[in-house]
């Protein structure tokens, strides 16, 4: 039986407009998708106030390599581009706006774009973590400081667009970490952008070091958060959210469940399924337990170590850890023992790495210990049954 991807969407749907088929959650994840690609310099920046472009009009051969400078998945983006750019649904879509800051020392990787639908929907849309590895620590600096430059950057970027379409309906989606940009900005717009937000997409996003549902303006959007995950999420799980998300079906596994490309649907919708897998919710209980074990100075110098390490490796994108691996592991290794002549940071390291192992062990002990007596209650004519629902399940702690 055939599954159904984002690239069948559009397939299917592509003649439609926003006016004939309104806007989907499925269209949220392909708009998230587009907002990977590189459109600097192509689409006009936030503060030029410029023209609109369609994706039609940069539906140029000459235009691709550019539009895919950076992109992780560049094969499925070419191909997903294309296929949009020719659709009257997507092609149409008029796009303005960009913000686009990048600051290694400051370690921020912020980018937006605004979507501009024919329904007169303005659709503001936040890229996640891209091939930088300043974007990943970013993210791991998400665990320690509720005030990350990117959060500012996206509460400013949604309350100027709501300015600039002070009538017009929003929506704010991201994906991953764009899906935590999108929740805070909404959280902290003023009451009158608040009103207009029809609804919030965080697709397979982190939560926040602390839950935003004690911020008072948080009760006004709360009800319109669209929180998505993949069965096998690694990074929805992460830190802290009292949104209940859609757990949905999806190919692949682990981390690759994260693209949108993998996630399976029916119709304008993604399948969901009851629960997270057994292994995205046992990692999710490790990194509870191990960021709450940590202190926020332990958090940041194990950060600090790794990324050093990663700069000393000649890394800058994701795409250099698969390039000359014998060269750079010879780099890391070289680098680490060197950070860990200092005693103080080796036994800080070796106190972390003691801790996330002593976590590991308690909880896979817990988990098997659960399993087991789950199983011994039932005959064995069901076992197989049984331990086939159990990979669906997640575990009493």
């Amino acid at each position: 039986m055939k599954q159904y991807t984002i690239f069948d969407y559009v397939k299917r749907y592509g003649e439609k407009s926003f006016v004939a088929k309104p806007f989907s959650e499925v269209d949220a994840a392909c708009l998230c998708v587009l907002s990977y690609l590189n459109f600097n310099d192509l689409v006009s920046p936030l503060e030029s106030n410029g023209k609109d472009v369609t994706l039609e009009h940069l539906n140029d051969n000459e235009l691709i390599d550019y539009l895919l400078e950076g992109t992780v998945t560049s094969n499925k983006d070419r191909q997903f581009f294309f296929l949009c750019a020719k659709s009257k649904r997507f092609g149409n879509i008029r796009l303005n706006y960009v913000q686009n800051k990048f600051d290694k020392e400051l370690a921020i990787q912020f980018f937006a774009i605004t979507f501009i639908l024919d329904n007169g929907l303005i659709c503001v849309c936040y890229r996640g973590t891209d091939s930088s590895l300043v974007g990943w620590k970013e993210d791991l600096m998400m665990s320690i400081n509720d005030y990350l430059p990117s959060y500012l950057e996206a509460d400013r970027y949604l309350k100027e667009i709501g300015q600039l379409f002070p009538s017009s309906p929003l929506m704010v989606i991201g994906h991953s970490k764009g899906g935590a940009l999108a929740v805070h900005s909404a959280c902290y717009a003023p009451y009158d952008i608040q009103k207009r937000i029809v609804n919030i997409y965080d697709l397979d996003g982190p939560g926040f070091r602390e839950a935003l549902d004690k911020v008072p303006s948080y009760q006004a959007i709360s009800a319109k958060i669209k929180k998505i995950m993949p069965i096998d999420s690694m990074i929805g799980i992460l830190l802290e959210s009292k949104v209940k998300a859609k757990i949905v079906k999806a190919r692949s596994f682990s981390i690759f469940q994260h693209s949108p490309y993998n996630w399976y649907l029916n119709g304008s919708e993604f399948i969901e399924v009851k629960n997270l897998s057994s292994s995205s919710v046992f990692l999710s209980y490790n990194m509870h337990d191990f960021l709450k074990a940590l202190s926020t100075e332990e958090k940041k110098e194990f950060i600090d170590i790794i990324f050093s390490v990663i700069d000393d490796s000649k890394i800058v994108t994701v795409h250099d850890m698969l390039k000359n691996i014998d060269r750079r592991l010879f780099l890391a290794v070289k680098s680490l023992s060197m950070i860990l002549k200092d005693k103080e940071k080796r036994e800080m390291f070796s106190k972390i790495i003691a801790t996330y192992v002593k976590i590991y062990l308690k909880n896979i002990s817990h988990y098997r210990i659960r399993r087991k007596i789950d199983l011994s209650k039932i005959d064995q004519k069901n076992k197989i049954a049984a331990i086939v629902e159990e990979k669906k399940s997640i575990p009493d702690r």
